[in-house]
């Protein structure tokens, strides 16, 4: 009968404590529910236990009366059932107390103790089911207000440039071209007449630029076949005094060379075929003397090929490019090739649609044997990217840059992917000499570019969609200012909207800065205007 007591006394003690929890609203629901249930299981077990004890007992006993107050034969009190706190206390010393107390006393106790748990277990019911209302409310609300943000952010997105008239004078539309998924483009000149050329799915063309009033006045110079495949990127490049253009097809690379004693629209001569597939990007330097084509690949690996110096001449006219190596490229869909000091160095942005994202990956090239292509590709730090399809390494003031923005998010099956830009340390070793230095969020991402306007140095992002079935966005343009505290100093300073944006190219014709913006549909030229007018998002 003592130990029914103490299993009461402990069992009052702790709904006493459970009732403290419950007015504590961080709670959940799931914490409540197992308190709850611990609780009545423990009710349940005390009164049987309590039963099987008063069994035992003379039952003739069990009819008297019921005293709240229990002494022994000294009058000592043992016990007082009137308060919650004496029960617990006078319950546990009841317990290791021998003194005899009488069955009759004890039924008493065992009857005011249920009737108390009854009445504290309804009244805890009552707190929990208040507390249950409550947090459902609190979470309805938070779901609302959610809600209500994302929308209001999305708003924002695509007012943003239209809320602000000091900026319109930023860019204003020049020119569109009749391009169809325009991958790639580049602007050169030539003996002063100055070019465009323009990889898109339905054709490659060079154009030729003529002064216009609001715009370059391009106008097509000529346009390529590339095997009837489509073309993914256009470089020019000089091999002496020599001019030549490089287009990745789906199925060939054509290398074209410029000459001027053929007619007006036959200038651009087929040089060399390259039995290439699957090239997506394409960078030219020179490192350790020779000449190099660097080329991503979709594949896992992607190759590189050196002029061979025999072939060229004094003018270059006569050019060959040789396969020198490959490299490991999981689905490389840019470069960047780049120095610090005298190590060359080659960036990969790598694309890759599994769970998790992928690692871009930074090379090291050593001078190597011509029977090793001229070079060897050493792995020297990986970063870790999602989905990524552009990089860009840009220097500004002091600080070395890299740019590096992601297309599609596989873990979150989105294309609002966390993009980001790294500062270079060189004292750090070449494992982690890139240290994060700004996150931005791009959607969709494509393609980043650098330039300097008016000696301050701006990337600009294009964003080809905003999800799969909305490619309606606005692609980015920041603006560094050193002044900003680390993290920060890539401040967004113009959005343009674009439909599909697939490419970049920054170019000054006429002492006029222009942004080409390829698109699933066209090209648009844009023109530059007062940038120092233009307004800060600031955030």
């Amino acid at each position: 009968t003592k130990l029914c007591v103490f299993h009461f006394a402990a069992f009052l003690e702790e709904g006493k404590a459970l009732r403290a929890r419950a007015n504590q609203i961080s709670l959940g629901w799931s914490t409540h529910t197992r308190a709850r249930q611990m609780l009545l299981l423990r009710m349940g077990w005390v009164v049987m236990v309590a039963v099987v004890g008063l069994v035992g007992m003379s039952l003739p006993k069990l009819t008297a009366a019921s005293p709240r107050i229990i002494r022994d034969e000294d009058d000592n009190l043992l016990l007082d059932a009137g308060s919650e706190d004496n029960i617990v206390l006078s319950a546990k010393a009841l317990l290791f107390n021998s003194v005899p107390v009488a069955t009759t006393d004890m039924v008493g106790v065992l009857e005011e103790l249920i009737n108390q748990i009854t009445t504290n277990n309804a009244r805890m019911s009552d707190s929990l089911a208040a507390q249950d209302a409550l947090l459902n409310d609190l979470s309805s609300q938070v779901a609302q207000m959610q809600s209500g943000l994302n929308s209001a952010q999305s708003k924002l997105a695509v007012l943003a440039p239209l809320v602000r008239p000091s900026c319109t004078s930023m860019l204003s539309f020049a020119q569109a071209l009749p391009t169809q998924g325009a991958y790639g483009s580049d602007y050169f000149e030539i003996n002063g007449t100055a070019f465009f050329a323009a990889a898109s799915m339905n054709s490659t063309a060079i154009l030729q630029l003529n002064a216009s009033q609001g715009g370059p006045g391009l106008t097509v110079a000529q346009t390529l076949l590339l095997n009837n495949t489509s073309s993914r990127d256009a470089r020019q490049f000089l091999v002496g005094s020599t001019t030549f253009v490089v287009f990745l097809g789906t199925n060939a690379t054509n290398i074209y060379r410029y000459d001027g004693s053929q007619a007006p629209g036959q200038q651009f001569v087929l040089q060399q075929t390259l039995n290439i597939t699957n090239t997506i990007h394409v960078v030219t330097f020179t490192f350790n003397n020779n000449f190099y084509l660097a080329f991503a690949s979709s594949r896992d690996t992607s190759p590189l090929y050196r002029l061979d110096p025999s072939s060229s001449g004094g003018s270059g006219a006569g050019a060959r490019f040789l396969f020198a190596t490959t490299y490991a490229t999981p689905t490389a869909l840019d470069l960047a090739y780049y120095t610090v000091g005298p190590t060359s160095y080659l960036a990969v942005a790598s694309y890759e649609t599994r769970a998790g994202g992928t690692n871009s990956s930074i090379y090291r090239l050593d001078p190597a044997g011509v029977s090793s292509g001229g070079l060897t590709m050493t792995l020297v730090q990986r970063l870790f990217t999602t989905g990524a399809s552009g990089v860009a390494y840009f220097t500004a003031g002091d600080a070395a840059f890299l740019a590096i923005v992601g297309m599609y998010n596989a873990s979150s099956v989105s294309f609002q992917v966390i993009s980001s830009i790294y500062r270079l340390d060189t004292s750090r070793s070449e494992a982690d000499m890139w240290v994060l230095d700004q996150s931005m969020v791009t959607r969709g991402g494509s393609e980043v570019i650098s330039f300097v306007m008016g000696g301050t140095t701006y990337i600009a992002i294009s964003n080809s969609k905003f999800n799969s079935s909305n490619l309606d966005t606005l692609s980015d343009i920041y603006r560094y200012d050193p002044s900003q505290p680390r993290g920060f100093d890539f401040v967004l300073h113009y959005q343009v909207p674009t439909t599909s944006a697939l490419s970049l190219s920054f170019f000054t014709f006429n002492q006029i800065n222009y942004l080409a913006i390829g698109s699933l549909n066209n090209t648009n030229i844009f023109r530059f205007g007062n940038v120092s007018t233009c307004w800060d998002l600031g955030f």
